[in-house]
């Protein structure tokens, strides 16, 4: 799969003309319309500074691109999103980790926090979500969808799951 390298430096400026750094975000995403659909969501307010097929080609860009938050599909081919974090978690990296998945499951929003995760957010609230779970991970704390904290489909404040740093 080839990557897209967007690996630019973009300055921005707020309305009073002050400038400020766009955040740097890099895409791991196995299917291209959601890729497309991701991009779309962040563009106007982030820096997207690459966009990957697989876990693997994320380190990969990781490494040349050094993004501040990397936006990880779980279920992906070559490497899974759950092992590409491990992996990123021990390097000398300064990423936080968000992941974007349809995985509802408690076992897997668990293995990701496991793996170093600041974020989980299930696709279908992509457009609710996503871009609080940037502001909240770049804040330093964690962000969960609330469908799965508060009594949603995996209720897991239940289970005594600590989503809070």
């Amino acid at each position: 799969m080839e990557q897209t390298d967007l690996s630019i430096l973009s300055d921005d400026f707020d309305s009073l003309g002050e400038r400020h750094r766009m955040p740097k975000l890099l895409i791991a995403e196995d299917h291209p319309r959601m890729r497309q659909k991701v991009v779309r969501t962040l563009e106007a307010d982030h820096l997207v500074v690459a966009v990957v097929g697989d876990g693997l080609e994320m380190l990969d860009a990781e490494s040349r691109t050094l993004p501040d938050i990397v936006i990880l599909d779980i279920s992906m081919p070559t490497m899974n999103g759950i092992e590409a974090a491990t992996r990123l978690k021990k390097r000398p990296s300064n990423a936080r980790i968000i992941f974007l998945t349809v995985h509802q499951e408690p076992e897997f929003v668990e293995a990701a926090l496991a793996a170093g995760a600041d974020g989980y957010v299930i696709k279908s609230r992509l457009a609710i979500d996503l871009r609080l779970a940037i502001k909240e991970v770049l804040a330093g704390r964690r962000f969960v969808s609330p469908c799965l904290t508060a009594g949603g489909t995996g209720d897991l404040g239940q289970r005594g799951l600590k989503l809070r740093r």
